[in-house]
């Protein structure tokens, strides 16, 4: 088993992520992910909590789910593409995808 381990560029990482203000920011960085990747169908899914109203980690939304068609990440760029968030390593980007 291969250890991988992420990275990030403290020069970046605080402006990258506070730049989603809210969920809507989010969800558009994901779709526009999807786009990036040539994808011609992109499904979204909204799972709702399995907790009570009541319980204080309960939120309405627990996950966001994007599938879709495009183009994956090749294994050999795994580490450069998807392991480094906050980095410049997009061309007009920041690498911060799925943690937006």
């Amino acid at each position: 088993m291969v250890k991988m381990h992420m990275n990030t560029n403290a020069r970046i990482v605080s402006k990258v992520l506070t730049r989603n203000k809210n969920t809507f920011y989010a969800l558009k960085e994901l779709i526009n992910n999807s786009i990036q990747a040539n994808a011609t169908s992109i499904n979204i899914n909204l799972i709702p909590s399995e907790k009570e109203e009541s319980d204080w980690q309960y939120h309405k939304i627990e996950r966001i789910q994007i599938i879709d068609n495009g183009q994956g990440v090749p294994y050999t760029k795994f580490p450069k593409s998807i392991l480094e968030i906050a980095t410049d390593n997009k061309p007009n980007g920041f690498g911060v995808g799925r943690f937006s």
